[in-house]
């Protein structure tokens, strides 16, 4: 499990490093690159808390799935939920509207690195660091759960 953190979190860098680098100036709003407002501090801190969902998500597909059909399905089906904190960026998803996307655990981390990429001036909006913070302790929460399923299932 741990590795698999790791190498998700390690991914996470190098394709935000990345894209920084080699394709930055390229991702412009309004003639401002995007990624002039984040560094290696915002994309370290974003991979390590959006990068705990990973195991967990290994973990709730191994607890659930009977066979290597229903866990490719399930492979499938968390690959669409992983997109749908996307809508965030549509303005019916803005102000306090955006916490109903709050239910998805990837949600707070990309919010909070969103407003970094995109400062939004918004009273329902929170800081960088307590989206992180919230992302931290619901994916830990999820985390934990998705370990004790897999063990049920385990033990059986």
């Amino acid at each position: 499990m741990a590795y698999i953190y790791f190498m998700s979190v390690v991914g996470i860098i190098v394709i935000l490093l990345e894209t920084k680098l080699i394709a930055g100036e390229k991702y412009t709003v309004w003639g401002v690159s995007l990624f002039d407002n984040i560094g290696i501090f915002h994309m370290v801190s974003f991979a390590m808390i959006n990068g705990i969902i990973t195991p967990a998500l290994g973990l709730l597909q191994g607890a659930f799935a009977k066979n290597k059909v229903e866990g490719f399905a399930f492979i499938k089906g968390t690959g669409i939920l992983a997109l749908i904190p996307a809508l965030m960026i549509l303005e019916a998803f803005q102000g306090g509207m955006q916490y109903v996307l709050g239910i998805f655990p990837n949600f707070w981390a990309i919010r909070g690195m969103l407003l970094e990429l995109m400062p939004m001036e918004n009273g329902a909006n929170l800081s960088y660091p307590l989206y992180l913070l919230i992302g931290g302790v619901y994916n830990l929460i999820l985390l934990i759960v998705a370990y004790r399923l897999f063990l049920k299932k385990a033990q059986y």
